[in-house]
């Protein structure tokens, strides 16, 4: 067994909530903070976050938002940020392909 790639359903939940508010604090904060480069933030990725732990309590909601934080983390995944990882203070790419290594987790209701 491969102890490195496992991950506790807690874990991962507190994974996806750090992202989510990351993601909404660079939409809310850091992305107009002057003088401090940072991705520009992803709303629908911290929208598909919030609704994700907002579905773990029900386990029906669960597997759809499942789906949709997947599709949001490869869009995600997928898109060249604009501004350079050394000056990026706020990067979210580890944190995305860190949940994508998981995805299977995601989508288990």
């Amino acid at each position: 067994m491969d102890m490195t790639n496992t991950i506790t359903e807690e874990e991962l939940l507190q994974k996806v909530r750090e992202l989510g508010e990351s993601e909404r604090f660079k939409a809310e904060t850091a992305f107009f903070m002057c003088g401090f480069p940072t991705e520009e933030p992803n709303e629908t990725l911290a929208a598909a976050c919030e609704k994700y732990v907002d579905s773990f309590v029900e386990k029906a909601a669960r597997e759809a938002a499942g789906r949709d934080l997947v599709k949001e983390l490869e869009a995600a995944a997928a898109k060249k940020p604009k501004v350079a990882d050394v000056d990026n203070i706020m990067a979210s790419e580890d944190a995305i392909n860190e949940l994508l290594q998981h995805k299977e987790h995601l989508l288990q209701a």
